[in-house]
């Protein structure tokens, strides 16, 4: 639903609400954030799984916008990088079948077993050439709504390919859903779409006989195959069998395991290249399955100085010594750790504390582990065993980005691991609140909140609730001007990727945000995502279904615009969205100084948007407010003698066009049969 209702105002903790930091580092570049390569889980299940992104991607440019710099996989490109890693299991060949001759599968399959991947590559095999896969349920459905508005056939379009995921999370889906999944699988036959349906395999006994005999069991794929394959796209050769560690842990690995098992072996690789593919992959095997147990025993014989240190060393690896120094006595303050009875200059050395909790200092004064995937385990386990200090380590983290002189380098590596650790235990909502609160700093933490949110959003568990988030703080249109401009970016850059529809609905909202800038840049964002017909057609319809229920400037300036592009002008004369334009036309008409201001300034527009006067003429004769139109059309001619000649000019133009509409209008009707009356 098209609400305005605002979102629910979040706020940090009142207790501990942090201050801003005047802390000052040494002079560091100006701040940037980077976003880069994309590491996805392929056979993705439910479960703590992420798309792992690094180096490069969101800039800010010198007028404030932000920009992110290379996109996430998406369409044809993602679709392209899951084939690379697929390896069909049992069961799927028979569900093509079904998919095709069908239009409809519904598929089950164990959690981890790589299910949705194999969802959206049936899809995209049965599409054929263009990949148009959509997400269901609706964008604006709420489970509170039960059926109503799940599936809206009257959304679809031809040829689209769709994808209902019922299972782990969404399982309280599933009864709303088959109220309305018959009537939606004949529509998206009509349509000449496909639909595929995942559920978990103990749902089969929920569903109703007329589906019964669309589900197709997939098996587990061959986890060998699976991890064959994801070095392979990763450009690791591997040749013969794999190490008998390795075999032993394949069977019992979720596919999303096997693909983070092969991420960190690609750090690795970057860090070790001299190493090989045994040592590679012998190491990333130690940070998913033993470093877990040897944190816990090093963390045994360590002080509250050395713990806050070794969880800060994790949080910031790769950062300075001064980073590290000034975060690592940030948390001791945090969680009360005594200061120490010695001097300072009596103390150990920062060096020789970094060997005591098996850090180093590298030549170049970064601080590191020395290995790939150690840092990951030590803030696994913070996070799990001081799961009382989670609103300690929240408010130190935001402390910590908000520190001068940090590199953005540093505050987005913050934000990142902050940002997974919170997914992994499942505290989004918290997310939210500290989200909101970094927008409200003195520090432009722009970037930092848009890596958040990109990280929160390519997360399988939480990536609905996210755009649903998206979504409520859109809607508030006097929501903080740097957190809306942010998700200008995030939704026409991030979102859009996967979910372009769900993206134009964010947009137009921003469109309607109380700062002008925001609405410039939402408007801007908003018209380059509709340059495809059918999202056009989508958005226009949607302004015309807003109008219908409440007069907003913004709207109707919106229209104007979208009418002058090319999709959006042949929208405009099309006879099946013209009587939907008239209508929603009419809410303009009701006000009768805005009637005549915009009919004038569209009776002088030049090119497509010139077309919408003859939409507002009909609009307005049809809301008996043709007379107020014609007489405003006069008094424009009559009012020539004020002005330059130009000015006489244009006000002769407007008029004569108005009335002539008028006149023309009239004329229609009176050859219509039986519409005397009505002219």
């Amino acid at each position: 639903m098209d609400g305005d209702s605002a979102a629910p105002v979040h706020t940090p903790p009142a207790a501990d609400t942090p201050r801003e930091e005047d802390r000052d580092l040494p002079d560091t570049p100006r701040s940037h954030t980077e976003l880069g390569t994309v590491y996805g889980l392929i056979h993705t299940g439910d479960g703590d799984q992420h798309i792992y992104l690094s180096s490069a991607a969101f800039t800010i440019d010198d007028r404030g916008r932000l920009h992110h710099r290379v996109p996430l996989l998406v369409g044809e490109d993602q679709v392209a990088h899951l084939r690379k890693c697929f390896f069909a299991p049992d069961g799927y060949r028979d569900a093509l079948q079904m998919l095709a001759e069908r239009r409809t599968v519904i598929i089950t399959g164990e959690a981890g077993s790589g299910r949705t991947t194999a969802a959206k590559i049936l899809l995209a095999t049965a599409g054929g050439g263009e990949i148009r896969l959509r997400e269901l349920p609706e964008d604006d459905y709420d489970v509170g709504d039960g059926p109503t508005g799940m599936l809206l056939p009257e959304r679809l379009s031809r040829g689209e390919q769709l994808l209902l995921d019922l299972s782990g999370p969404n399982r309280e889906l599933l009864a709303p859903a088959q109220a309305v999944l018959e009537g939606y699988r004949n529509a998206v036959r009509a349509h000449d779409s496909y639909l595929v349906v995942v559920i978990d395999p103990d749902q089969r006994i929920e569903l109703r006989d007329e589906f019964r005999d669309l589900i197709v069991p997939l098996g587990r794929p061959d986890g060998e195959q699976v991890l064959r394959r994801h070095l392979a796209a990763q450009g690791i050769a591997w040749e013969g069998e794999f190490p008998d560690q390795i075999k032993a842990w394949i069977p019992k690995a979720r596919m999303g395991e096997i693909a983070e098992l092969v991420r960190i072996a690609g750090e690795g690789r970057r860090s070790a290249p001299e190493a090989g593919p045994a040592e590679w992959l012998a190491q990333a095997l130690d940070a998913l399955t033993a470093y877990g147990a040897e944190v816990e025993k090093q963390v045994e014989g360590l002080d509250s100085w050395q713990r806050a240190l070794l969880l800060t060393v994790a949080m910031f690896e790769g950062a300075r010594s001064n980073v590290v120094a000034a975060a690592a006595g940030m948390l001791a303050e945090q969680v009360k750790t005594p200061e120490p009875e010695e001097p300072r200059l009596q103390r150990p050395t920062f060096t020789s504390r970094l060997k005591d909790i098996e850090a180093r200092l590298e030549p170049d004064h970064s601080v590191r582990f020395g290995r790939v995937g150690y840092a990951a385990a030590v803030r696994n386990w913070f996070w799990d065993n001081y799961p009382e200090l989670g609103r300690d380590l929240c408010v130190w983290i935001d402390q910590c980005v908000r520190l001068r002189g940090l590199t953005g380098r540093d505050r987005d590596q913050a934000v990142a691991h902050f940002t997974r650790e919170m997914l992994r235990v499942g505290r989004i909502e918290e997310l939210f609140v500290y989200i909101t609160h970094w927008a409200r700093g003195r520090l432009d933490l722009s970037a930092q909140i848009a890596y958040a949110l990109s990280e929160a959003l390519a997360h399988d568990g939480f990536s609905r609730k996210v755009r649903r988030q998206v979504l409520l703080w859109a809607r508030n249109h006097n929501l903080s001007p740097r957190l809306a401009r942010v998700l200008v970016t995030v939704s026409a850059q991030v979102i859009a990727d996967a979910w372009p529809d769900e993206a134009m609905v964010r947009l137009h909202q921003l469109t309607r945000h109380t700062a002008r800038k925001v609405q410039e840049e939402a408007t801007e964002a908003l018209l380059a995502l509709v340059e495809q017909p059918q999202l056009c057609l989508r958005l226009m319809l949607r302004i015309a279904d807003a109008l219908s229920q409440r007069y907003r400037a913004t709207d109707v300036e919106l229209l104007e615009r979208l009418a002058a592009t090319e999709p959006g002008a042949s929208l405009v004369d099309d006879p099946q969205v013209r009587p939907v334009l008239v209508q929603a036309l009419a809410t303009v008409c009701a006000q009768e100084t805005v009637l005549v201001q915009y009919a004038y300034r569209w009776a002088l527009a030049t090119g497509a948007a010139s077309s919408l006067v003859d939409l507002l003429v009909e609009a307005a004769e049809r809301a008996g407010q043709g007379v107020v139109l014609y007489a405003a059309a006069l008094r424009w001619a009559m009012g020539t003698q004020h002005g330059g000649s130009a000015e006489r000019a244009r006000r002769v133009r407007a008029a004569r066009l108005v009335t002539r509409r008028i006149d023309e209008l009239h004329e229609a009707w009176r050859q219509r049969p039986g519409q005397e009356e009505e002219a």
